[in-house]
């Protein structure tokens, strides 16, 4: 059974107020009356909840999508260093091949 829970900007049915006792709104109306009447919870406890559940705040998500936005940004440029350190890399050919000139005193360009 699923419940139509809805927000409130005040709650109207006893005890008019969220379990923890705060009434500052808004309010989620859970409709659900149980022997210490309507159960209301408010913003505070919503977040505590949803923190148990592993969720996250709009807040720490934008801060997230920021991080790994410059994650992103980093791993292009440090890809992009690589690429490049391994076009100047000189290969085994090469290093013989510089050997061999310096040996025959053909010099070595820089």
């Amino acid at each position: 059974m699923a419940f139509q829970f809805r927000v409130v900007e005040s709650a109207a049915v006893y005890p008019a107020r969220c379990r923890c006792g705060s009434v500052k709104a808004p309010l989620v109306d859970t409709l659900i009356n149980d022997a210490l009447g309507r159960l209301y919870v408010c913003s505070r406890c919503v977040a505590q909840m949803a923190a148990l559940l592993g969720w996250t705040s709009p807040e720490d998500m934008s801060v997230r999508e920021v991080a790994f936005q410059q994650l992103g940004a980093t791993v292009a440029r440090l890809g992009r260093e690589l690429a490049e350190a391994k076009a100047a890399q000189l290969t085994v050919v090469d290093v013989e091949e510089l050997l061999r000139r310096a040996r025959e005193g053909e010099g070595v360009a820089a």
